[in-house]
């Protein structure tokens, strides 16, 4: 997903939502999100798209939903302070987090944040895309 992004510049501008043809990258739909970056009157990020695992993993679809609406308990802050650099210094944040989820012993993950900036130079929204990873035999469908 970062080597198509980075392919999609525009000069010293990363890539805007225009820029982005999901079809030219269907393998991973299912792990995408799309975010909207609103800022007024506070900066907030509304879930436009969530690939399919990413609502199974979930348990929920989130389209629609705030970030700072979904129980995410500690790690709402984490999460906020994430999108923010992205939408803020346009910076792609990257890491691998595990956490106990939904009465499993742990959920990996792995997951990537792409500031998706508009030729005004204002960040809209930010690409993510999330691979999840379990333990115990729990494996998503493209994994088994």
């Amino acid at each position: 997903m970062y080597d198509y992004w980075l392919a999609q510049h525009a000069g010293d501008r990363p890539p805007a939502r225009a820029d982005i043809d999901p079809t030219e990258i269907p393998r991973l739909l299912p792990d995408l999100l799309l975010v909207e970056v609103v800022e007024a009157p506070a900066l907030r990020f509304r879930f436009r798209l969530a690939g399919t695992r990413f609502t199974q993993l979930y348990g929920e679809n989130v389209t629609g939903r705030w970030l700072d609406e979904l129980m995410l308990g500690d790690w709402q802050d984490f999460w906020r302070q994430e999108y923010e650099a992205v939408a803020i210094g346009w910076e792609p944040r990257h890491g691998t987090t595990a956490v106990v989820w939904q009465q499993r012993d742990y959920i990996r993950f792995e997951w990537i944040l792409l500031p998706l900036v508009t030729r005004g130079r204002r960040c809209e929204m930010v690409l993510a895309g999330v691979h999840f990873e379990g333990q115990r035999g729990f494996k998503l469908p493209s994994e088994a």
